[in-house]
Formats: structure tokens, C-alpha cells, sequence
């Protein structure tokens, strides 16, 4: 319903298996960080085979465990593409 009506929300989490599925299901862009924990990285797993995100063993294994401060990966779900970014300071 707020999508409609132009709003929108930011959902952030240390853990992404603590975020609730049917939130992720909806979100359209996902800026992903430094994650090492297994409970998590498979959580991220499951997600993007749900959504169809093409190349995510090398993100789940080789990307974000190893990620700098200020460097994430963007998941755009519209046209399942994957970016990695550096967020300024």
C-alpha cells in the first residue's frame, strides 16, 4: 500500500536471518555488507535463489565475507543485478 502512495522504508540489521522473509520479498534494492557469520550468508543465499539473482555462490562466498569499511554489494531485484559500491563517508 505505501508504494503507491510513494513511501518508503529502510530496514537495516546486523543479521539478515533476524529479517522478516516477506519484508525482503518486497524490497527492490538491497545494499548488502560486510557479512561472515554462516547462519547469515546462507540466509542471503536462500533469498537470492528465491529472487533469481544469477552468480550468487561468488557473492555469498567470495564477496561479502571480504569486504572493506564502506564497501557493499547492491542487489537491484528489477533487474537482478549485482553491483559492488564503496559508500563515501
Amino acid at each position: 500500500m505505501g508504494r503507491n502512495s510513494s513511501i518508503g522504508l529502510t530496514v537495516i540489521n546486523q543479521r539478515a536471518e533476524e529479517i522478516n522473509k516477506a519484508i525482503l520479498e518486497l524490497c527492490a534494492l538491497t545494499f548488502l555488507h560486510k557479512q561472515v557469520g554462516k547462519n547469515s550468508l546462507t540466509s542471503i543465499k536462500k533469498w537470492m535463489d528465491v529472487i533469481g539473482i544469477r552468480g550468487k555462490d561468488h557473492v555469498t562466498t567470495d564477496y561479502l565475507p571480504n569486504l572493506k569499511q564502506g564497501e557493499c554489494i547492491v542487489i537491484d531485484t528489477n533487474d537482478s543485478g549485482i553491483s559492488k559500491i564503496k559508500i563515501l563517508p
